[in-house]
């Protein structure tokens, strides 16, 4: 079964980052208030302890290069914060890491104008993400979520352009095809397939944008799986089953395990309780207690 590496933080785009959260700051912020401002973004095979070392390393750079002072205070006549992040109007914290950032790892300029002011609601950001993860978006306006998804059955049907419109209960099929399992709207399938390309733990719009400013540290590449905090996405599809009953060990697997994000792991085998590469539930697996 073929491997992949954890994904590496950028330490170049770390200290962009770490500079983007004290410029936007009201006042200077602790170390350990950094730390915590910027834990959702952490690549999943880094733990507390190494992230705060890694912020600090961020910090220790910056200051070194003039950029903030001993208190994290960015420096007054040093690079400004929109020569990095250049885009029309006033940066703050929550448009850098809530749009800025996140659209960069779309391949989205900070000064796209046009295209960030498209950029707004689930929707759409579930339709950058399927469209460039796929191949279906590569130049031109930022399409809508239905036109992705016309774009995604007319490829997996082989038919020539023009892409024509599909009812949705086609849309939501092809969906399922890549996803395996499951019913719903395209709107949720599509959800559900933009957090699984980019190793989002939940579909909702948040989840999305944390995790696609994870891929932009890290410079992933689409096309290269994203890693999925297991035990994350395990809690999350909990909270989101409505069906299945609690078993002897007062857990229960097969709800969960029915949730699409988990239909593209390949699970490996486990010579101590499997002969195969099996389900969880089938290897005796429990929820920590």
């Amino acid at each position: 079964m073929a491997t992949h590496e954890p994904p590496t933080v950028v330490p170049a785009r770390l200290d962009d980052l770490v500079l983007g959260r004290l410029a936007t700051a009201p006042r200077p912020m602790p170390h350990a208030a950094v730390v915590q401002a910027l834990r959702a973004f952490a690549p999943t095979a880094i733990d507390g302890a190494r992230w705060s070392t890694a912020i600090f390393e961020a910090t220790a750079r910056l200051t070194s290069a003039g950029l903030i002072d001993e208190h994290r205070r960015a420096v007054a006549g040093a690079e400004p914060l929109a020569a990095r992040f250049p885009a029309a109007g006033s940066v703050t914290w929550p448009r850098l890491q809530g749009q800025l950032v996140p659209g960069l790892a779309l391949d989205i300029p900070t000064d796209d104008r046009a295209t960030h002011a498209r950029l707004k609601g689930r929707d759409q950001w579930v339709a950058a993400t399927i469209g460039r993860a796929l191949g279906l978006w590569s130049d031109g306006p930022l399409p809508r979520l239905a036109s992705v998804c016309d774009a995604l059955v007319w490829r997996a049907l082989g038919l020539p352009p023009p892409v024509r419109r599909t009812p949705p209960a086609i849309r939501a099929h092809f969906l399922s095809q890549l996803l395996g399992a499951g019913t719903g709207a395209p709107e949720r399938r599509a959800a559900l397939l933009a957090a699984r390309e980019t190793g989002a733990v939940r579909s909702d719009i948040r989840a999305l944008r944390e995790a696609l400013v994870r891929r932009w540290l890290c410079a992933q590449r689409w096309g290269v799986p994203a890693p999925v905090d297991f035990g994350a996405a395990v809690q999350a599809a909990a909270d989101r089953a409505t069906t299945g009953q609690f078993g002897p060990r007062k857990v229960f697997i097969s709800a969960v395990w029915r949730d699409p994000v988990f239909a593209h792991i390949p699970w490996p085998t486990s010579s101590a309780t499997c002969s195969r590469p099996t389900r969880p539930a089938r290897c005796g697996w429990s929820a920590p207690t």
